[in-house]
């Protein structure tokens, strides 16, 4: 079944990998291309050059720094090689190379426990890539520098650690590090705090009892370890505050029709593969195929997770992009659509089924990134923009680019999004609060367009505005 087709099925096989390996490669050019033109990406990669520079990342409402940054500080600490790069331009592609690492590594990881060695592993790598990159849920924080991939990486990661230590004689190590990639997931992303208990409900059903508590107490320890280290780094208050309190008070969006109306453009390709499947299972009824114990321990990682996704999502400072564990189960599906395709591809009745479940997950990845609007050559308006900040220490205020004034003048200044957040949230920072955070007559220049000017309001009136 793993063996090379001959030669006469062989080409169109080969055309069509050629062609899925060519459309990823597009997508991922053209997010690496969009990198500088997102505004977000240089609030999500100051904490990173803040950390570098022995600065804090949390704030409270009454004192700053006012970033926004409200996920845990994991993140910032795994893209740190980025705030060692000599220029901007480089930065940015050290951050876009860790987070696809965090997105494949893992992923091929959990694929080689699945499938066994041969052409399953390498389809299942290509679905997945393509199934990731057709919805928005994977297919934006890859062009956003967001937390979601890694988050991610450590829940897959998980997974295969403990997939690894209950098939070896001595699970114990390998379920503490299991155990160890779960609290490094929920101390990227708060949502993934779900995924221990899920975990351990899905290996103690399976009879795995003795491993589950150790699993359950093996997250807890390392959970609380990593909480201490943190607490005593950036203090408990402010961890508190960010983490907690304010998405406590962050309330829900009202633009329902809107956000659900979104759903369909992060799952298109899914359900293209999903039918996929439907089709080549029922052309093959005879074939008997058994999910592994990855895809079980997936499935029940991406159904735990998903609550707390969704919940977040549905919050006024949230987006689609929070309901990542939906991919934990379409990995699962990029498993079984490997397995599936390569044992069809010997039936010349079912050869063509299989070239379009191949290639059609890598169309809709490429249509997602069309209607994403990515660019194709790269960007450099940020490094530009850094030029200028250079000539200029002191006396600019970019309330949409904390990076660039961070790495000119040392200092984080306040993120318009984040004084826009707390107030939504009722938790508006005071006025005195924000302005000594503010160089004194500084100039203000936000780019064109920008979501929101919430910024100004606490400016003196003789402060000035400009559009570059």
């Amino acid at each position: 079944m793993n063996g090379l087709p001959a030669d006469s099925r062989r080409g169109p096989l080969r055309l069509v990998v050629a062609g899925v390996v060519a459309s990823l490669l597009v997508v991922g050019w053209r997010s690496f291309c969009t990198l500088q033109q997102i505004q977000w990406n240089a609030p999500r990669l100051t904490p990173c050059f803040a950390l570098a520079r022995g600065l804090t990342i949390y704030g409270t409402r009454e004192h700053g720094p006012y970033l926004g940054w409200t996920y845990g500080p994991v993140s910032p600490l795994f893209l740190l090689p980025a705030a060692w790069a000599p220029n901007l331009t480089l930065a940015y592609a050290v951050a876009f190379a860790l987070n696809v690492a965090a997105f494949l590594l893992p992923a091929w990881f959990a694929i080689a426990l699945a499938l066994p060695p041969g052409r399953a592993r390498g389809l299942a790598l290509l679905f997945w890539c393509s199934l990731a990159l057709s919805g928005e849920m994977t297919l934006l924080p890859l062009a956003f520098l967001h937390v979601d991939l890694l988050c991610l990486g450590w829940l897959i990661g998980s997974v295969a650690l403990l997939v690894r230590g209950l098939r070896s004689g001595n699970p114990l190590p390998w379920i503490l590090l299991a155990a160890l990639t779960t609290a490094l997931a929920i101390w990227t992303k708060q949502s993934a705090v779900a995924a221990p208990a899920a975990l351990t409900l899905a290996l103690w059903f399976e009879g795995r009892k003795r491993e589950a508590v150790w699993l359950l107490l093996g997250a807890a320890a390392w959970t609380a370890l990593l909480g201490l280290v943190f607490v005593s780094w950036f203090g408990a208050e402010p961890l508190a505050f960010n983490l907690i309190e304010f998405h406590r008070h962050n309330p829900w969006r009202d633009d329902w029709a809107a956000f659900f109306l979104a759903l369909p453009r992060s799952t298109v390709g899914w359900l293209a593969a999903g039918v996929a499947i439907f089709w080549l299972r029922s052309r093959a009824a005879r074939e008997r195929i058994v999910w592994s114990d990855v895809e079980r321990l997936l499935l029940w990682l991406a159904v735990g997770c998903a609550p707390l996704g969704l919940i977040a999502a549905m919050k006024v400072a949230g987006g689609w992009n929070s309901l990542h564990s939906l991919s934990l189960g379409v990995l699962v599906l990029a498993i079984f659509l490997g397995r599936v395709v390569s044992a069809a591809w010997n039936d010349a009745s079912r050869r063509r089924p299989v070239l379009l479940a191949l290639a059609g997950p890598a169309v809709a990845a490429l249509l997602a990134a069309t209607v994403a609007d990515l660019r194709w050559t790269p960007s450099t308006v940020q490094s530009d923009d850094l030029a200028y900040a250079r000539l200029h220490p002191g006396r600019l205020y970019l309330p949409w680019n904390p990076l660039l004034t961070l790495i000119t003048d040392g200092r984080i200044y306040p993120f318009d999004d984040a004084l826009l957040c707390l107030a939504r949230a009722g938790l508006e920072a005071p006025r005195a609060s924000v302005q000594k955070d503010i160089p004194h007559g500084a100039l203000v220049v936000y780019p064109d367009p920008v979501q929101s000017q919430f910024a100004l309001r606490y400016l003196a009136p003789e402060a000035k505005a400009a559009q570059p």
